[in-house]
């Protein structure tokens, strides 16, 4: 098992330590093992589901000034969502506009609320929910 080198304890083996450290996740020519990196599954869509079973769920939505907007997964969580998360597409024009999401109430595991709290302009907003 590879370990990190430790002050005055690693003289004359620092650098085999050290090289056993980085190759875990990585070839010996420095490049990150497919195995080790690669999902278990994405179709180029939606969602990608982790090797831990872990899926994130992706898009972009268009809100208007001061609505939210409800966006159905194309596939539900099968049990459960952790986190989401938004992110406008361009600058906001300051910083007591954000936008915001929840999952629907008695929905969470297929339905998504966006909102857009802009009072000036449609938004193209970002959204990254974490679900198992």
């Amino acid at each position: 098992m590879a370990s990190l080198p430790t002050d005055g304890g690693s003289e004359g083996v620092w650098a085999t330590l050290y090289n056993a450290f980085l190759l875990v996740g990585h070839s010996a020519n420095g490049t990150h093992n497919q195995e080790d990196w690669t999902p278990a599954s994405y179709t180029g869509g939606e969602s990608v589901t982790f090797p831990n079973g872990l899926i994130l769920k992706q898009g972009t939505v268009s809100v208007g000034t001061n609505t939210t907007v409800e966006v159905t997964y194309g596939v539900a969580f099968p049990t459960g969502v952790k986190t989401a998360q938004v992110s406008y597409s361009t600058a906001a024009t300051n910083i007591d506009q954000p936008a915001n999401v929840s999952p629907k109430s008695g929905s969470e595991t297929s339905i998504l609320r966006v909102t857009n709290s802009d009072s000036v302009s449609t938004r193209s907003i970002y959204w990254w929910v974490w679900g198992y």
